[in-house]
């Protein structure tokens, strides 16, 4: 009885890690911004909070119907669990939505910048931009600013060297990721002891 009921832990564990993503294509949307921060202090400056946490497992698609027959998809929400504040007036402990910039619909992801699905149960650093106010369903959450430069995987200790992590593990996509690992250390660097209580 033990055996068979760790072969199939061990199958199911097996497929859950083959489980085909929800999309087969990624379309990438031109970001547009009249400034678009490239460096730590300037990220700094624009977040409302800089936050530590936990991304949850319940990413989904939303859509407005507001003006029209058939809702449109604009973005994708998540719940993110924070641990730890660095900047601004959010509490550790609390739970709040993110909006992350891409959204699927049949089957195709649509991104801006280069910014992929974050993973489920992994912590982040995240910039966070002032509550949303004008949307329909999610007024109050908060957005990553910048896309992808607003948001870093917290290393492990298996990985402290930053560049050993693949694009997948960073949920980035095709484009050019160099301003992103530049950011990427710096943050490391900057927050290397809220990162450690971790």
């Amino acid at each position: 009885m033990v055996k068979q009921f760790a072969t199939v832990l061990a199958l199911v564990l097996f497929l859950s890690g083959c489980a085909k993503p929800p999309y087969d294509k990624i379309e990438y949307i031109e970001a547009e911004y009249m400034y678009y921060e490239t460096t730590l202090e300037g990220l700094e400056k624009r977040a409302s909070n800089i936050v530590i946490g936990k991304l949850l497992d319940d990413s989904h698609t939303v859509y407005t119907t507001k003006n029209r027959n058939v809702p449109k998809p604009l973005y994708s929400a998540v719940s993110f669990e924070i641990i730890d504040v660095i900047v601004g007036n959010l509490k550790a402990g609390e739970t709040i939505t993110i909006i992350e910039s891409y959204y699927i619909s049949d089957r195709v992801l649509w991104t801006r910048g280069n910014y992929l699905p974050s993973i489920p149960n992994q912590e982040y650093v995240f910039y966070l931009g002032n509550q949303v106010t004008d949307m329909e369903e999610y007024e109050g959450a908060y957005f990553a600013i910048h896309e992808e430069n607003g948001r870093y995987l917290v290393p492990n200790d298996e990985k402290a060297d930053l560049n050993k992590y693949t694009r997948q593990e960073l949920s980035l996509g095709k484009k050019s990721i160099e301003l992103y690992m530049q950011l990427y250390h710096e943050v490391v660097d900057a927050y290397a002891i809220h990162l450690q209580r971790q």
